[in-house]
């Protein structure tokens, strides 16, 4: 599933980009300052009565998909999912994925395959997340290789099921 729709930056040419595209922007955003507005944007989207009532009972972890470098995830993200887990009820504080080498990055015009993405990440406790729903997110999707890429990697690692979400899909009309 996926939110709502991103409207590549393009070095800010792009006509399109709307409110939604600078939010998705600022989540990935380095300065804490600038994050935070997005971070509170999407808890209340997450939190929203209509998302969390298609929530079932089971276990459930969350895990994000890593960037494009080595040992790093979207601080954005991990805060977000720090601030939904109660409501949630996500028995993880920490992401259980992780990319084991840095990749070329495919806004940049990096390789979009799944491949690439299944040999360089990996499920780091795969006993914490065996039997368990896994809610697998990202910021912004274009193509889903590297969502479906963390998809497999985690049911190979023993997740029951595997829901993924995506903030913003690139929308190129």
């Amino acid at each position: 599933m996926y939110l709502y729709d991103y409207h590549p930056w393009n070095s800010g040419q792009n006509p399109k980009i709307d409110k939604i595209t600078n939010t998705l922007l600022n989540l990935k955003n380095t300065e804490y300052k600038r994050r935070q507005p997005a971070v509170r944007f999407f808890f209340k989207v997450l939190t929203n009565r209509q998302i969390t009532k298609l929530l079932d009972t089971s276990p459930k972890i969350f895990c994000v998909v890593p960037s494009h470098s080595e040992n790093n995830v979207s601080a954005g993200l991990i805060e977000l999912m720090g601030n939904i887990k109660e409501t949630y009820c996500f028995e993880n504080d920490e992401n259980y994925l992780r990319r084991t080498r840095t990749v070329p990055k495919a806004a940049n015009g990096g390789p979009r395959n799944q491949q690439l993405h299944i040999d360089s990440i990996e499920v780091t406790c795969p006993e914490k997340i065996e039997n368990k729903t896994v809610y697998l997110f990202d910021d912004i999707t274009t193509t889903g290789s590297s969502l479906l890429a963390c998809k497999r990697l985690l049911l190979s690692a023993g997740a029951q099921r595997v829901v993924m979400v995506a903030l913003g899909r690139t929308n190129d009309d």
